[in-house]
């Protein structure tokens, strides 16, 4: 019995790296689909063909276009929760959240990540998923920034608030740079954001918050 245990675990090692390696070359092949043709035009059939799978592999794996094209995004958004992540506390919380935010706002991939959003929320058969998914994938920010700051951490209200305001400042500042690209990356800006969120979240504080150590 233990020496089939012991024969299992690398085949359902091997099993699962495989799995793994099929759907990035699955995610990689749609990446370069909708890129070279718009999320609209980005067919099942091509993102196939490119990823050297059946569309049986893809179903198996994402059950239909909507669940890559979804699946992107979240892959996306996964490595920004691993930059939010350090493996070891960070002196400037806030900064560094700004610092992170900005280096996923201003790649190109996220124009692409935007498109395709866009696209699928217009689309009443997938936009509940759409909504589910950023629903899922906004809470998680919101945790792994609460757990930067550590204990006491600010109220939710506070907290949805600063993110929104980053996402919406990073948007804003790479879409900006795509225009006219500035020579300090935009720098002098993401201070100013932090000094403004800053004074922002000490008002908040006053006003019964529990208080944010910026450093």
């Amino acid at each position: 019995m233990s020496s089939s245990a012991s024969t299992s675990t690398p085949r359902g090692n091997a099993r699962a790296e495989q799995a793994r390696a099929t759907r990035q070359r699955v995610l990689e092949a749609a990446r370069e689909c909708v890129l070279e043709y718009g999320p609209l035009d980005a067919s099942s059939n091509e993102i196939a063909r490119r990823a050297g799978v059946s569309w049986g592999v893809i179903q198996y794996h994402f059950g239909s276009r909507t669940g890559i094209l979804l699946a992107m995004i979240e892959s996306g958004f996964g490595e920004l929760l691993e930059a939010l992540d350090p493996p070891e506390s960070v002196d400037r919380p806030l900064e560094f959240v700004v610092d992170a935010v900005w280096a996923y706002s201003s790649q190109p991939d996220y124009v692409l990540y935007t498109d395709v959003l866009r696209m699928l929320r217009r689309d009443p058969s997938s936009r509940k998923a759409v909504e589910d998914t950023l629903r899922e994938s906004e809470a998680h920010l919101d945790q792994r920034i609460a757990k930067l700051w550590g204990t006491p951490t600010v109220s939710d209200d506070v907290l949805h608030m600063v993110r929104h305001l980053i996402f919406a400042a990073m948007r804003g500042l790479a879409f900006s740079q795509s225009i006219e690209p500035k020579p300090d990356d935009s720098a002098t800006e993401r201070k100013f954001l932090v000094r403004a969120l800053q004074l922002a979240i000490d008002d908040a504080t006053l006003d019964g918050d529990a208080p944010l150590n910026e450093g």
